[in-house]
């Protein structure tokens, strides 16, 4: 993901940082070899706001951006929104104020950061949207995200398997409410459990008991599931929209004696 989002910028701003749309399906391989001119680069500024350095894929891909932009001899400089949507938006016009020539957004909210891009073009500086999707009313140049849904597929099937098509009473773990990138991931295990099931046993026999918003930490990963191990002791399998709140809940399931008992699934975020 990446190298092609860097190859991505350079595209931009080798092609004067206009603002113009980059065709989404452009093959990513003619992206990724293309060479960019170094010298043109120098005195370019990437600025990138993130929504929260919470979870280690959140820092691994803000030290792989900051690392690749600056061996390009571009500058780099990052604002923190910390979960916040009011700092993310407040730090937009702090970017935009530091004189950046590119605009990286991982957008907390899809809607909220909408006006935040406009300004933006109005300061004559593109946008790439990164990891989280936004409003397609939003102004930016292109969006690199993972495909959700289809990952989310392949972790539904591959949780059939595993169990050999038995009864799956499942907690759901999600992210937060009203993110769209959490909605796609859960939408594509139930498709992936729903098609492996009818494939493997000719029915489908899942139970959802409980859903809780651990907010994509592994704090709240914990959290959330010491209380749905009170509430549904009985659960087989806990489904979660992300890694490091997976990992909050091991934590749980194994303090509760139930490592034995639980099977953990997540597919997101390395």
């Amino acid at each position: 993901m990446f190298p092609i989002l860097t190859s991505t910028i350079v595209l931009v701003i080798l092609a004067g940082c206009s603002g113009n749309q980059v065709n989404q399906t452009q093959n990513q391989t003619q992206i990724s070899q293309t060479t960019p001119d170094t010298e043109k680069l120098k005195n370019f500024k990437i600025g990138m706001s993130t929504k929260a350095l919470s979870a280690p894929y959140f820092v691994a891909q803000l030290k792989t951006i900051q690392a690749r932009t600056e061996e390009l001899g571009m500058k780099f400089t990052y604002i923190d929104a910390q979960d916040d949507i009011n700092k993310q938006i407040a730090s937009v016009e702090d970017l935009l104020a530091q004189g950046i020539n590119l605009l990286i957004i991982n957008p907390l909210d899809p809607k909220a950061l909408v006006q935040a891009t406009k300004s933006a073009t109005k300061a004559g500086v593109p946008v790439i949207v990164v990891d989280s999707s936004i409003d397609p009313s939003a102004d930016f140049v292109t969006d690199i995200l993972s495909n959700n849904l289809e990952n989310g597929e392949l972790v539904g099937e591959w949780l059939v398997k595993k169990t050999n098509g038995g009864r799956l009473k499942i907690a759901l773990l999600s992210g937060a409410q009203g993110n769209p990138v959490g909605k796609k991931r859960r939408q594509g295990i139930f498709r992936g459990i729903i098609e492996q099931q009818l494939r493997s046993v000719g029915k489908v026999d899942f139970e959802v008991v409980s859903q809780g918003w651990g907010n994509w930490t592994y704090e709240g990963g914990l959290k959330v599931m010491e209380d749905i191990l009170v509430a549904h002791p009985d659960i087989n399998v806990l489904v979660s929209e992300q890694d490091a709140m997976a990992l909050g809940a091991l934590q749980a399931i194994g303090e509760a004696g139930k490592l034995k008992d639980v099977l953990i699934v997540s597919g997101a975020d390395g």
